[in-house]
């Protein structure tokens, strides 16, 4: 079912880009900057950096979309700064990769689907799977991932036993500039 669905929304881009949202401001994707799930997101140089691209975007006109887990919710003093603007939505996804939850917002607010700029935690896990999902469902897009609003929560993989931080040369396909 979830491939359906991911084809349909890769089908629907498809023709929103014939159309084109190339003159559209890039729309910003903020991963998982929750209340109390994540302690990466609570990170205060994380989440001043978060806010200068939020406050940037909106100046824009640019769409914003906040991504956040499953039942969980984005940090209040995130929500205020766009309080009252028309261009964003709040999507939910259950899994790390929520490009899907991102392509429908995007036709949804009629926002840019081909240049994104994505901010957020854990960088491993959801920012990663996120951008690399975009870059599938729409194998024209670009994306910018600015690594000074991202975070990785440093504990232990429960599977590997590794203490777990960025790790950048993950993000290595050409259509992802890291800034």
């Amino acid at each position: 079912m979830f491939e359906r669905h991911a084809r349909s929304i890769w089908f629907e881009a498809q023709q929103r880009l014939a159309v084109s949202s190339n003159n559209l401001p890039a729309t910003l994707v903020v991963v998982d900057m929750l209340d109390d799930r994540f302690p990466a997101s609570l990170n205060e140089n994380t989440v001043a950096a978060v806010t200068n691209l939020m406050v940037n975007a909106r100046q824009q006109g640019a769409g914003i979309v906040l991504l956040e887990c499953l039942g969980c919710h984005t940090q209040q003093r995130l929500m205020a700064l766009i309080a009252g603007y028309q261009n964003k939505m709040i999507a939910e996804k259950k899994h790390n990769d929520g490009s899907v939850q991102v392509i429908e917002s995007c036709l949804d607010l009629g926002c840019c689907i081909n240049q994104f700029v994505v901010c957020g935690v854990n960088t491993n896990y959801c920012v990663l799977e996120t951008v690399l999902g975009l870059l599938s469902l729409v194998p024209s897009c670009t994306v910018q991932v600015h690594k000074g609003a991202c975070n990785q929560d440093t504990n232990t993989n429960k599977y590997t036993g590794q203490i777990e931080r960025s790790n950048w040369s993950r993000f290595n396909d050409p259509r992802i500039r890291l800034v």
